[in-house]
């Protein structure tokens, strides 16, 4: 298997989200996963995603660093 191979199925699932996003990276993804014969059809897994959204109150710890607790 080649490095890129790998790379490309190691990652298959954030390139799914590029290849069907509206941005002008989204052909590369599709024809990386068409390459290498996977599917460019958003499906859901089990793995929880990390949120990218803050937390709507801040910590004290959080708050204490913040130029915003003054």
């Amino acid at each position: 298997m080649s490095d890129l191979e790998e790379a490309v199925k190691e990652n298959k699932e954030d390139l799914r989200v590029v290849a069907n996003a509206d941005c002008s990276a989204s052909w590369i993804a599709k024809e990386l996963l068409q390459s290498f014969d996977l599917d460019t059809s958003q499906q859901t897994t089990t793995e929880p995603k990390e949120s990218l959204e803050s937390p709507t109150e801040p910590t004290e710890k959080q708050a204490e660093g913040s130029v915003f607790a003054y």
